[in-house]
């Protein structure tokens, strides 16, 4: 069988160009508890954050114009730190909140990151959480190995408070996309949970739909937040209706773990990613398969596909354009595959032992985490979109459901093109 990575043969295919490579100020020994488990942009791209292994958490102000993180920015009136946070146990998940995408005067004006650590017994009862006041905050949230989850302010660099409820490995993290600062959390003790950050973090909702014995991998939300999505162990993808919480879909294709999930800018697709070496990509409304991007030719047998192989997937992240999905394989390759031609990818780097990637919020830079404590930043692949794909975005943006489409005053075609059944 042979691996994409290791076929170069594909017409149009580029090599990504690496922008910078972020590697812990102590190199680690040893690859156990090392790894750079997530990676995470602020949703106004003023930050970037990286778990650099062993109990420790990096967060960098990030220059959108280069498109790097600053090291350190000094000036007569502010002078921009890194962020050190540790975290006392190994760290799984990151995820910044922001009850708004920007940051008001005050909050500029206090917004020298300072180095800090967490009491040993955060109290529940302090009111860190004052988002109601008009105040606009930027929070990091950090998905610890032992079930807990904390909460820091990114501007002042204070530790803020402790999630605590779920057993096991918070295996990934994040924010409602409506500035709610509605987290929700995926952990291994086979539960998502919803946690109110308006109310003192207060936890409101456990999701059991993954059932006893499973690890949830993954969870996202929709960028409407009208649906948020989870994917498990035991090959389960689960599509949820936010206004109640209610499994909209449970969506059966892998063959293996789902250990990645992500919906498109527009709302409209869900992709997944496997270690049965596929991404699928979805219309979830009718739970249709609308692609699948293979990282092994030829295909394998299931039986193949859903044990050990060299060629597990580790993490997708979908491009904020909606054209592009970028993903990180076992066999050294990330891949940048436009969705639609998902025949072959359009663009790669090699990066061994990767085990996550992440968009940046404009889209213009890629980052990739490594089993080693190290990031690796490329500039992503933009070109002009096709007008047509930008209406079918604009359209699907301000329908409420696939239903919509087909009550609109259009030819067949068009509805079948606005369902992206014809790319």
């Amino acid at each position: 069988m042979g691996s994409f990575g290791n076929q170069h043969k594909y017409n149009g295919l580029e090599k990504l160009r690496l922008i910078e490579q972020l590697k812990p100020d102590q190199p680690h020994l040893s690859r156990n508890g090392s790894e750079t488990w997530s990676v995470a942009f602020a949703p106004d791209n003023s930050y970037f954050a990286w778990s650099c292994g062993h109990r420790t958490v990096v967060v960098l102000p990030w220059n959108t114009t280069k498109n790097r993180p600053i090291d350190s920015l000094s000036d007569s009136k502010n002078k921009l730190q890194p962020l050190i946070i540790e975290c006392d146990d190994y760290v799984w998940s990151l995820a910044f909140g922001s009850s708004n995408n920007s940051k008001s005067d005050d909050a500029e004006q206090n917004s020298d990151l300072i180095l800090s650590s967490p009491s040993a017994s955060p109290s529940k009862t302090n009111k860190f959480f004052n988002f109601r006041s008009g105040i606009n905050q930027l929070i990091l949230a950090v998905g610890l190995n032992n079930g807990r989850i904390r909460i820091y302010s990114v501007f002042s660099g204070r530790f803020l408070t402790e999630l605590m409820d779920h057993k096991d490995v918070i295996r990934h993290i994040q924010f409602a996309p409506d500035n709610s600062l509605i987290l929700m959390s995926a952990s291994r003790d086979s539960t998502l949970k919803l946690w109110d950050l308006n109310d003192d973090g207060n936890m409101f909702r456990t999701l059991t739909a993954h059932g006893d014995n499973e690890w949830v991998m993954c969870c996202a939300w929709s960028p409407n937040a009208k649906y948020a999505a989870s994917g498990g162990s035991h090959k389960s993808l689960f599509v949820y209706e936010t206004n109640n919480w209610s499994v909209f879909r449970n969506l059966r294709a892998h063959h293996h773990s789902v250990v990645s999930c992500q919906f498109s800018p527009d709302s409209t697709l869900l992709v997944s990613a496997s270690y049965d070496t596929t991404v699928i990509m979805w219309d979830y409304f009718n739970e249709q398969q609308l692609a699948i991007f293979w990282h092994l030719l030829p295909p394998p047998r299931p039986i193949y596909a859903s044990g050990a192989n060299d060629n597990y997937i580790r993490s997708l992240s979908f491009s904020p354009d909606g054209e592009h999905i970028a993903t990180v394989c076992d066999d050294g390759n990330l891949r940048i595959w436009s969705i639609f031609e998902p025949d072959h990818p359009v663009a790669s780097a090699d990066v061994s032992n990767a085990v996550c990637t992440t968009y940046s919020t404009d889209g213009f830079c890629l980052s990739v985490g490594t089993r080693e404590g190290n990031v690796h930043l490329f500039a992503a692949p933009m070109k002009v979109q096709n007008l047509t794909r930008i209406c079918r975005r604009t359209i699907r943006l301000r329908l409420k459901s696939m239903d919509d489409i087909y009550h609109l005053p259009i030819s067949q075609r068009l509805k079948i093109f606005l369902s992206y059944k014809l790319m």
